[in-house]
């Protein structure tokens, strides 16, 4: 009987994480449209794409990397958008980066890139009844310890009470809290609310 319940416990896991893998390809779909909209041009998709590799890509102490998989790709997403909207960062792609790399958990939870992601928590949250008349002020959070998971030690993704309490604790530590508010601002990052556009909800 436990080697059955710990092969359902696997299944369903291997279910989330698919699920999680699908949203997070719908994101970076959404992104890309959102780019060829807003016209961004060679140069400035130039600039994200060596801003990129330049900061996210890096090490530290030249041996850990400074950020996992799962974090390069919603950083690409969210650089690019950034620059797409204001061709003006272009010429700073690199400090931005730089602030989207050291800011990351703060960006995460506010980017238009991520509204997909904070739905389904939404959703999760409604569906395990753990709401007070539709509530939900932890979708943020509990979103990002969701697609954050395995950066958290989580190892059974499905587990609703193991995750909620993640977000709580998280939250309660600071880990989403603003950390460069006078960088963000000198970035005028605030300025673009297309950057908070809702991306829709996945299929």
């Amino acid at each position: 009987m436990a080697e059955t319940a710990v092969t359902a416990v696997e299944l369903q896991n291997r279910r989330v994480e698919e699920q999680l893998e699908q949203a997070l390809q719908k994101m970076e779909e959404w992104t890309a449209e959102q780019v060829n909209e807003l016209r961004m041009t060679g140069p400035g998709r130039q600039a994200a794409a060596q801003a990129f590799r330049k900061v996210a890509c890096g090490r530290n102490y030249l041996v850990l990397p400074r950020h996992t998989a799962v974090e390069r790709r919603f950083l690409r997403m969210t650089l690019a958008l950034a620059i797409a909207t204001d061709p003006s960062l272009q010429d700073r792609a690199v400090e931005l980066a730089r602030y989207m790399s050291k800011n990351y958990p703060h960006e995460w939870l506010t980017s238009a890139v991520t509204y997909m992601g904070r739905s389904i928590a939404h959703d999760l949250i409604l569906r395990e009844a753990d709401s007070a008349f539709g509530s939900t002020p932890l979708a943020r959070q509990l979103a990002f310890v969701l697609f954050h998971h395995r950066e958290l030690h989580i190892t059974n993704v499905s587990d609703y009470t193991e995750l909620y309490s993640r977000a709580l604790s998280q939250d309660k530590a600071g880990l989403f809290h603003d950390e460069y508010p006078d960088w963000r601002l000198d970035l005028g990052l605030q300025r673009h609310p297309k950057m908070r556009k809702r991306a829709r909800r996945p299929s």
